[in-house]
């Protein structure tokens, strides 16, 4: 048996790009490795959701404010806020490829707002990204080194 490890296990959006309410992606596979599929199939929604909320800023998405995430359609009009919540469990493997989830869970959740107010939780509760840098860090998850995310172009 190895020593636990974090895994992203699910990903939980409102509102955010083209995803009008609730949206929950997961349970990944604990060797979630890489996001392909066809033209239109939400990957740069679901990267862009990951970028968002591990911290970083709106040019890193190709925008000019974060506000721009907020689900906005000729349908449903401009929403108020949007948020995006990734929840990591902690995985031992066992043999044979098999593995067990413990149940231990960190949730990550990051809001923002049409003010372009951008506010950060920890299992619930308010925090601030340098916090929950910490926090990752102390389950080896790196967000400084920006090798937790390798994005097309540049391998």
């Amino acid at each position: 048996m190895t020593e636990p490890w974090m895994i992203i296990y699910k990903i939980n959006m409102f509102n955010f790009k083209s995803y009008e309410g609730n949206k929950s992606l997961g349970p990944f596979h604990h060797k979630f490795s890489a996001i392909i599929g066809p033209n239109g199939s939400g990957k740069s929604n679901l990267i862009d959701s990951l970028i968002f909320v591990f911290g970083k800023k709106a040019s890193w998405m190709w925008l000019k404010k974060l506000k721009e995430l907020i689900h906005n359609s000729s349908e449903v009009g401009t929403c108020v806020e949007a948020w995006v919540e990734v929840v990591f469990k902690k995985a031992i493997d066992l043999d044979n490829d098999n593995f067990k989830l413990l149940d231990e869970e960190i949730s990550i959740k990051r809001t923002i707002n049409q003010n372009n107010i951008s506010t950060y939780f920890l299992n619930g509760n308010k925090d601030t990204m340098e916090g929950i840098k910490q926090i990752l860090l102390k389950n080896k998850i790196d967000l400084e080194k920006n090798r937790f995310m390798i994005l097309q172009g540049e391998v």
